[in-house]
């Protein structure tokens, strides 16, 4: 059998750089530069907000709480940031933020679950850049988990 949903969907993304690197905005430009050899820097992160709406359409693998769905996502993509995590010589933690960092508004990605009764997996994977156009390197996501459904009231 064949259904399709839709719903809203609130959320974040967080991409991090790895390996002696850390996201810096300067005039504008997001850049990724080695991490300063004066700190012990835990974790680099670009962070944003979006607010999506899926569209799913989904086969029934038995029963109704068992399904395969694939789905396409638009997302509004706002609140653009990098969150540093240091850790100095000392061993004393601190966090810094920088606002402002110039995203793509507007973005869509693909979606894949498979559900079975309150336990699902997933993958997505977005196609458009991060990144606002010529404010930075190119990327794009692609992110996977594991999800707990709520039961139908």
């Amino acid at each position: 059998m064949l259904e399709f949903s839709t719903s809203l969907d609130l959320g974040y993304r967080a991409v991090a750089v790895s390996g002696g690197r850390q996201f810096v905005l300067e005039d504008g430009v997001v850049d990724v530069w080695p991490m300063d050899g004066s700190f012990r820097k835990q974790k680099s992160s670009l962070r944003y907000n979006y607010v999506g709406i899926p569209v799913y359409m989904s086969f029934l693998l038995g029963n109704r709480h068992h399904r395969l769905a694939f789905g396409v996502a638009g997302h509004y993509n706002f609140n653009g940031r990098i969150r540093d995590r240091y850790i100095t010589s000392d061993g004393e933690k601190f966090s810094y933020k920088t606002a402002g960092v110039p995203i793509e508004k507007l973005s869509w990605e693909y979606i894949l679950r498979l559900d079975l009764d309150a336990f699902g997996a997933y993958v997505k994977y977005s196609p458009c850049p991060v990144l606002a156009k010529d404010a930075g390197p190119s990327f794009n996501t692609l992110s996977f988990g594991l999800s707990l459904n709520v039961p139908e009231w």
